[in-house]
């Protein structure tokens, strides 16, 4: 088992260039009417070998001060350094981002975030 140091060693290697994007586009499935989805990205930690995988995080509302328990497991096994996610709604959303090597994960990525704004109205007038 990691002790806090190896943990803390592991973290100063996983520096994240995290990026959060909000994608304004319409998805195929009828599910997602709402449209929106979010991208994730980010940089390997220096310490990543073959094999090493990811978990996402996400919590709605605003991002805290650090990740806790209102944050619920989106994926696992993410093979590669982008996650989209296609059930984000209108509303504010936070993400961390997990390494995982030989069964064991590592401290949480920083915390990124943003908010999914409704579309826009769409109106037509006709002058007679």
């Amino acid at each position: 088992m990691a002790t806090r140091q190896d943990k803390e060693k592991v973290m100063r290697g996983f520096r994240f260039a995290f990026v959060f994007v909000l994608l304004f586009s319409f998805l195929a499935a009828p599910i997602f009417a709402a449209g929106h989805s979010a991208l994730l990205n980010w940089t390997a930690p220096s310490d990543a070998t073959v094999g090493t995988t990811y978990s996402v995080y996400r919590m709605s509302g605003a991002c805290p001060a650090t990740p806790g328990t209102a944050f619920t497991l989106l994926a696992s096994g993410v093979t590669t350094t982008t996650y989209t996610d296609a059930t984000v709604t209108v509303g504010t959303w936070c993400y961390y981002v997990e390494q995982v090597q030989n069964s064991t994960n590592s401290v949480p990525s920083n915390l990124a975030g943003g908010t999914a704004a409704p579309f826009a109205a769409t109106i037509t007038v006709t002058v007679n």
